[in-house]
Protein backbone atom coordinates (compact mmCIF):
# COMPACT_ATOMS: atom_id res chain seq x y z
CA UNK A 1 0.00 0.00 0.00
CA UNK A 2 1.31 3.39 -1.02
CA UNK A 3 -1.17 5.64 -0.04
CA UNK A 4 -1.50 7.71 3.10
CA UNK A 5 -3.86 6.88 5.89
CA UNK A 6 -5.03 9.54 7.90
CA UNK A 7 -6.28 7.67 10.69
CA UNK A 8 -2.91 5.63 11.27
CA UNK A 9 -1.54 6.16 14.56
CA UNK A 10 2.36 6.08 14.42
CA UNK A 11 2.26 6.33 18.23
CA UNK A 12 0.56 2.93 18.48
CA UNK A 13 3.62 0.74 16.73
CA UNK A 14 5.43 0.76 20.30
CA UNK A 15 8.32 3.15 19.12
CA UNK A 16 10.40 5.70 21.16
CA UNK A 17 9.05 9.07 20.90
CA UNK A 18 11.14 12.05 20.67
CA UNK A 19 9.15 15.10 20.84
CA UNK A 20 10.78 16.25 24.06
CA UNK A 21 13.96 16.23 22.09
CA UNK A 22 12.56 18.87 19.84
CA UNK A 23 12.56 22.91 20.46
CA UNK A 24 9.11 23.28 21.06
CA UNK A 25 9.20 25.88 18.28
CA UNK A 26 9.94 23.50 15.40
CA UNK A 27 7.83 21.02 17.22
CA UNK A 28 5.32 22.91 16.94
CA UNK A 29 5.87 23.67 13.62
CA UNK A 30 6.60 20.47 12.22
CA UNK A 31 3.17 18.74 14.22
CA UNK A 32 1.33 21.98 11.89
CA UNK A 33 2.38 20.58 8.84
CA UNK A 34 2.70 16.62 9.16
CA UNK A 35 -0.25 15.88 11.74
CA UNK A 36 1.46 13.27 13.56
CA UNK A 37 4.46 12.62 16.04
CA UNK A 38 8.14 11.77 15.86
CA UNK A 39 9.30 9.02 16.32
CA UNK A 40 12.48 6.72 16.77
CA UNK A 41 12.76 4.68 13.56
CA UNK A 42 15.13 1.43 13.60
CA UNK A 43 17.34 0.32 10.93
CA UNK A 44 16.43 -2.90 9.05
CA UNK A 45 19.22 -5.66 9.44
CA UNK A 46 18.75 -5.74 5.28
CA UNK A 47 18.75 -2.16 4.79
CA UNK A 48 20.22 -0.72 1.78
CA UNK A 49 22.95 1.54 0.94
CA UNK A 50 21.38 4.83 0.19
CA UNK A 51 23.36 6.70 -3.05
CA UNK A 52 22.23 10.48 -1.89
CA UNK A 53 19.07 10.65 -4.05
CA UNK A 54 15.80 12.05 -3.08
CA UNK A 55 13.90 8.57 -4.48
CA UNK A 56 16.19 6.16 -2.67
CA UNK A 57 14.08 5.74 0.39
CA UNK A 58 10.73 5.76 -1.69
CA UNK A 59 11.67 3.06 -4.27
CA UNK A 60 13.60 0.64 -1.46
CA UNK A 61 10.17 0.48 0.04
CA UNK A 62 8.41 0.71 -3.32
CA UNK A 63 10.70 -2.71 -4.11
CA UNK A 64 10.38 -4.50 -0.28
CA UNK A 65 6.77 -3.93 -0.38
CA UNK A 66 6.71 -5.95 -3.68
CA UNK A 67 8.76 -8.85 -2.38
CA UNK A 68 7.05 -8.85 1.32
CA UNK A 69 4.00 -7.04 1.47
CA UNK A 70 3.41 -4.55 4.08
CA UNK A 71 3.03 -0.90 3.26
CA UNK A 72 4.66 2.23 2.99
CA UNK A 73 4.92 4.66 5.92
CA UNK A 74 5.84 8.42 5.12
CA UNK A 75 6.99 11.60 6.79
CA UNK A 76 10.43 13.85 7.56
CA UNK A 77 14.05 12.49 8.60
CA UNK A 78 15.92 14.73 10.55
CA UNK A 79 19.42 15.90 9.06
CA UNK A 80 21.40 14.93 12.18
CA UNK A 81 23.59 17.19 11.58
CA UNK A 82 25.22 17.98 15.22
CA UNK A 83 26.68 21.16 14.33
CA UNK A 84 23.75 22.70 12.70
CA UNK A 85 21.52 21.17 15.22
CA UNK A 86 23.74 22.76 17.83
CA UNK A 87 23.08 26.10 15.74
CA UNK A 88 19.63 26.00 15.98
CA UNK A 89 18.85 24.52 12.54
CA UNK A 90 16.88 22.07 11.97
CA UNK A 91 16.56 20.62 7.90
CA UNK A 92 14.25 17.66 7.58
CA UNK A 93 13.84 15.29 4.33
CA UNK A 94 11.23 13.30 3.01
CA UNK A 95 11.80 9.88 3.64
CA UNK A 96 9.70 6.70 3.41
CA UNK A 97 10.02 3.45 5.87
CA UNK A 98 8.46 0.24 5.36
CA UNK A 99 5.91 -1.05 8.36
CA UNK A 100 5.65 -5.04 7.71
CA UNK A 101 3.21 -7.20 7.74
CA UNK A 102 3.95 -8.02 11.52
CA UNK A 103 2.88 -4.27 11.84
CA UNK A 104 7.02 -3.42 12.54
CA UNK A 105 8.22 -0.04 11.22
CA UNK A 106 11.47 -0.19 9.73
CA UNK A 107 14.24 2.10 8.00
CA UNK A 108 15.24 -0.06 4.83
CA UNK A 109 17.97 2.33 3.37
CA UNK A 110 21.00 3.61 4.83
CA UNK A 111 21.71 6.81 4.68
CA UNK A 112 25.44 7.58 5.08
CA UNK A 113 25.32 11.30 6.14
CA UNK A 114 23.35 9.49 9.29
CA UNK A 115 26.70 7.63 10.16
CA UNK A 116 25.04 4.31 10.01
CA UNK A 117 23.03 5.51 13.05
CA UNK A 118 20.80 1.97 14.33
CA UNK A 119 18.27 4.92 14.67
CA UNK A 120 16.42 8.04 12.89
CA UNK A 121 14.61 10.45 14.33
CA UNK A 122 11.29 10.21 11.56
CA UNK A 123 8.60 12.85 11.66
CA UNK A 124 5.18 10.56 10.52
CA UNK A 125 3.90 12.96 7.94
CA UNK A 126 -0.21 12.15 8.09
CA UNK A 127 -0.86 14.01 4.73
CA UNK A 128 1.97 13.26 2.29
CA UNK A 129 3.19 10.32 0.49
CA UNK A 130 5.68 9.99 -2.29
CA UNK A 131 3.61 8.99 -5.59
CA UNK A 132 5.95 6.21 -7.26
CA UNK A 133 4.01 5.99 -10.30
CA UNK A 134 3.93 9.71 -11.48
CA UNK A 135 7.47 10.13 -10.29
CA UNK A 136 7.64 12.97 -7.42
CA UNK A 137 7.61 13.35 -3.83
CA UNK A 138 8.70 16.70 -1.71
CA UNK A 139 11.70 19.51 -1.52
CA UNK A 140 13.33 19.24 2.20
CA UNK A 141 12.35 21.59 5.04
CA UNK A 142 13.84 23.75 6.77
CA UNK A 143 13.43 25.72 10.04
CA UNK A 144 15.92 27.47 12.53
CA UNK A 145 15.51 28.91 16.54
CA UNK A 146 18.47 30.90 15.95
CA UNK A 147 17.92 34.34 15.27
CA UNK A 148 21.89 34.71 13.33
CA UNK A 149 21.47 31.78 11.46
CA UNK A 150 17.53 33.16 10.32
CA UNK A 151 19.64 36.56 9.22
CA UNK A 152 21.98 34.63 7.04
CA UNK A 153 19.54 32.41 5.28
CA UNK A 154 17.19 35.28 5.31
CA UNK A 155 14.49 33.95 7.16
CA UNK A 156 12.38 34.16 9.72
CA UNK A 157 13.12 32.40 13.19
CA UNK A 158 10.47 29.74 13.84
CA UNK A 159 8.80 29.64 10.55
CA UNK A 160 8.96 26.21 8.25
CA UNK A 161 10.55 26.46 4.78
CA UNK A 162 10.86 24.48 1.65
CA UNK A 163 14.70 24.13 0.89
CA UNK A 164 15.84 23.09 -2.62
CA UNK A 165 19.13 24.35 -4.40
CA UNK A 166 19.69 26.97 -1.19
CA UNK A 167 15.97 28.67 -2.22
CA UNK A 168 13.75 29.07 0.70
CA UNK A 169 10.04 29.37 0.26
CA UNK A 170 7.49 29.37 3.31
CA UNK A 171 5.72 26.38 3.55
CA UNK A 172 2.10 28.20 2.91
CA UNK A 173 3.15 29.52 -0.15
CA UNK A 174 3.61 25.97 -2.36
CA UNK A 175 2.54 22.60 -1.86
CA UNK A 176 6.35 21.36 -1.93
CA UNK A 177 6.11 18.66 -4.56
CA UNK A 178 8.88 18.11 -6.32
CA UNK A 179 9.20 16.06 -9.72
CA UNK A 180 11.53 13.31 -10.19
CA UNK A 181 13.08 13.92 -13.70
CA UNK A 182 14.92 10.67 -14.30
CA UNK A 183 14.53 8.00 -17.16
CA UNK A 184 11.60 6.00 -15.36
CA UNK A 185 9.85 8.70 -14.89
CA UNK A 186 9.49 10.63 -18.79
CA UNK A 187 6.65 11.89 -18.40
CA UNK A 188 8.00 14.42 -15.93
CA UNK A 189 10.16 15.83 -18.65
CA UNK A 190 7.29 16.87 -20.67
CA UNK A 191 5.45 18.43 -17.82
CA UNK A 192 8.94 20.53 -17.37
CA UNK A 193 8.92 22.08 -21.03
CA UNK A 194 4.87 22.39 -20.64
CA UNK A 195 5.45 24.48 -17.36
CA UNK A 196 8.44 26.38 -18.05
CA UNK A 197 9.57 25.93 -21.71
CA UNK A 198 12.56 23.88 -20.67
CA UNK A 199 13.22 20.91 -23.01
CA UNK A 200 15.66 18.48 -21.89
CA UNK A 201 18.14 16.01 -24.51
CA UNK A 202 19.96 12.94 -22.90
CA UNK A 203 23.81 13.19 -23.70
CA UNK A 204 26.49 11.33 -22.45
CA UNK A 205 27.51 14.10 -19.90
CA UNK A 206 23.31 13.51 -19.02
CA UNK A 207 20.45 15.91 -19.60
CA UNK A 208 21.24 19.21 -20.86
CA UNK A 209 18.38 22.16 -22.15
CA UNK A 210 17.89 23.06 -25.72
CA UNK A 211 18.95 26.93 -24.67
CA UNK A 212 20.83 28.23 -21.31
CA UNK A 213 18.63 28.90 -18.94
CA UNK A 214 18.27 31.91 -16.91
CA UNK A 215 21.21 31.98 -14.30
CA UNK A 216 20.11 34.51 -11.99
CA UNK A 217 18.20 32.51 -9.27
CA UNK A 218 17.63 35.34 -6.85
CA UNK A 219 15.94 37.64 -9.14
CA UNK A 220 14.12 35.09 -11.81
CA UNK A 221 11.58 33.70 -9.55
CA UNK A 222 10.51 31.48 -13.05
CA UNK A 223 13.65 29.68 -12.46
CA UNK A 224 13.66 29.46 -9.02
CA UNK A 225 9.86 28.11 -9.35
CA UNK A 226 11.51 25.16 -11.40
CA UNK A 227 14.37 24.55 -9.16
CA UNK A 228 11.73 23.36 -6.54
CA UNK A 229 9.75 21.98 -8.77
CA UNK A 230 11.56 19.75 -10.54
CA UNK A 231 14.70 17.51 -9.56
CA UNK A 232 17.26 16.53 -11.63
CA UNK A 233 18.85 13.37 -10.56
CA UNK A 234 22.99 12.91 -11.55
CA UNK A 235 23.93 9.69 -9.88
Amino acid sequence: MLSTDPHFDITSLGLTLYSDKIPSAVAQAMHALARSNVVLVPLHKEAILGAGRRTDSHLNVKHHIEKHGGRLVSGWSLDRNKKQINDGIFRWTFHSNWLSPENQLVNVTIDTKQKFSEKHTFWHDALRTPDVVEGYAYNDLFITTNRIAAEKFKVQVGKLYWFASGLFKPVEENDGKCYWLTDDYRGNFDRLEKEHGVRLFKTEKGYMPTEKTIPDLENDARTADMLFRFYMQTN
